[in-house]
């Protein structure tokens, strides 16, 4: 594995071929554009062989979140233990850095659960699903949110604030 810091403020995490020879890979000082970055993802990662395919590029100027995205087909599977995975290797290489787990289309709800219970942030919205549930629609983006803030509860947690969320990414209120 190897990490490569680029000096900005955006974090890239990328599955890269063992020779590299059909990739991107930025100077020091430089990230990566959305182009490049398409450019520099090659195959696909899983856990078997992460530990010698997966470059982490490390922006600097903060710290670092990482948003794990499972679900998506010829991705990441939605599976508890490839979570639990990249949560470990996560913490062994940037024991300071906060994650989020999303889940697409039907693993939203259960990927949240997991992410409550395993410490980590949630992300939900029309983006990722349309569905409330399996038999209809969501209203909005408010209700899956809602639905969210109200599942913290069981997992001993609250939703932050607006300045809790400031302060645990690093951000200056503006």
């Amino acid at each position: 594995m190897q990490i490569l810091s680029t000096g900005s403020a955006r974090p890239y995490f990328l599955s890269m071929p063992k020779d590299r020879s059909s990739t991107v890979i930025p100077q020091a000082g430089q990230c990566l554009s959305n182009g490049d970055l398409l450019r520099a993802v090659h195959g696909r990662l899983n856990a078997s062989d992460a530990q010698e395919n997966l470059l982490i590029v490390v922006c600097s100027g903060g710290p670092l979140h990482v948003q794990f995205v499972l679900g998506i087909p010829n991705a990441l599977p939605a599976r508890r233990r490839v979570l639990e995975f990249l949560i470990a290797e996560l913490k062994d290489i940037m024991r300071d850095a906060t994650w989020t787990a999303a889940g697409i289309g039907r693993h939203q709800l259960e990927v949240n659960r997991w992410a409550l219970e395993l410490g980590g942030h949630l992300r939900t919205g029309l983006e990722d699903n349309i569905k409330f549930d399996r038999e209809r629609l969501a209203k909005s983006n408010a209700e899956l949110v809602a639905r969210l803030r109200d599942l913290c509860g069981e997992f001993g947690r609250h939703a932050a604030t607006a300045p809790e969320a400031r302060r645990i990414l690093g951000l200056v209120a503006g």
